[in-house]
C-alpha cells in the first residue's frame, strides 16, 4: 500500500512538472532566495564608498581642515618679532599661538594679530570653515598673540586675541590684558602660567628622551 501511495505521489508531482506554467512558477519560487541575495550583493557593491547621509551626520563637520592647510598656515606666520608660532587643531577649534619679542610694541602686536588672521582666512575661509549651518557645526577660530615677558603680571605684558566663533557674524579683536575686571585678568595670567609650565615639562621630557637615546646609541657601539 505504501509503495502504491508513493508511486501516486511521484506520478502526481511529475504530472505537475509536465505543465510549462507550473514548472516556471516552481522554478521562480525555488530561485527567489538566490535572486534576493544576488540583489543585495550587487546593491552593496555599487554603494561601496558612497557616504551615508542621515541623522548620524547631523552636527558633524561638513568641511574639514587638513594637515596641509595647518602646515601652510604655520609657514605664513613669519615676522622679525615672532619667537614661537604654534598651530593647534582640536575637534572643534583652530587655535594659533604667536609669541613675540618682549620689546614688541602694543600696536605691533595688534597689527601682527590682524595680519595672521587675514593670512589664515585666505587659506581657510570663514565661509565655510568657520560658519555653522542649520545642519552642521563648523570650527571656531582663535588667534593669541602675546609678548615673551617672563613676569606675566608686569604692566608691559601684552596679550591680544582675535576670535571668530562659528556662530559669530563679526570677528572680535581684544586686548585681554586691558580687561578692567581683575578676576578676568587673573584668569588670563593663570592660563599663561599653565601653558608655560606645560611647555617646560615637555622640554624637560624631550631632553630626557634625547639623553636616553644618546646613552642607548653609545651602549650599542
Amino acid at each position: 500500500m505504501k509503495n502504491k501511495k508513493q508511486i501516486k505521489k511521484e506520478s502526481g508531482f511529475r504530472r505537475f512538472l509536465k505543465s510549462p506554467k507550473t514548472t516556471i512558477v516552481f522554478m521562480l519560487v525555488l530561485m527567489t532566495p538566490f535572486l534576493i541575495l544576488g540583489f543585495i550583493l550587487v546593491r552593496d557593491k555599487l554603494g561601496a564608498g558612497t557616504p551615508v547621509v542621515g541623522s548620524r551626520n547631523d552636527q558633524q563637520l561638513a568641511h574639514t581642515i587638513t594637515d596641509d592647510m595647518l602646515k601652510e598656515i604655520e609657514t605664513t606666520i613669519t615676522s622679525d618679532t615672532v619667537v614661537d608660532p604654534k598651530v593647534r587643531l582640536t575637534a572643534s577649534t583652530l587655535r594659533i599661538y604667536v609669541t613675540v619679542n618682549e620689546d614688541t610694541s602694543k600696536d605691533a602686536i595688534k597689527a601682527l594679530g590682524e595680519s595672521v588672521y587675514e593670512q589664515v582666512i585666505t587659506i581657510v575661509p570663514i565661509d565655510p570653515y568657520f560658519t555653522n549651518t542649520e545642519t552642521n557645526k563648523q570650527y571656531d577660530l582663535e588667534i593669541h598673540v602675546f609678548n615673551n615677558v617672563e613676569d606675566k603680571s608686569a604692566e608691559n605684558f601684552v596679550y591680544f586675541e582675535v576670535m571668530h566663533g562659528a556662530t559669530m557674524e563679526a570677528t572680535s579683536y581684544t586686548f585681554l590684558t586691558d580687561a578692567k575686571n581683575p578676576e578676568f585678568k587673573e584668569e588670563v595670567l593663570e592660563l599663561m602660567e599653565q601653558k608655560a609650565k606645560e611647555k617646560a615639562e615637555k622640554d624637560a621630557q624631550a631632553q630626557e628622551d634625547a639623553e636616553k637615546d644618546a646613552e642607548e646609541d653609545t651602549g650599542g657601539e
